[in-house]
């Protein structure tokens, strides 16, 4: 699967550390250990061109974020 799409992930540390398919993926020449994804913060960096095929996004949470997002919505709440 990991050949065949794009990768985005919520921290590439977090994802390499937790997910053993993705180093087993590694370990078998799958996927290099390097460039072998982008983090989903890219996305806002500027525009992404179509790479025409299938885009993955593996996320195993990564806490800073979901803090983050809560005191957006909260503040999307009460403006006050």
């Amino acid at each position: 699967v990991y050949s065949a799409v794009e990768l985005y992930v919520d921290s590439r540390e977090a994802v390499w550390n937790a997910s053993t398919c993705l180093r087993q993926a590694s370990d078998q020449g799958i996927i290099a250990q390097t460039g072998w994804s982008k983090e989903i913060g890219e996305l806002g960096a500027g525009p992404v061109p179509a790479s025409g095929g299938s885009t993955l996004f593996k996320s195993v949470g990564v806490a800073a974020q979901d803090l983050v997002f809560a005191r957006a919505l909260i503040a999307l709440a009460d403006p006050a």
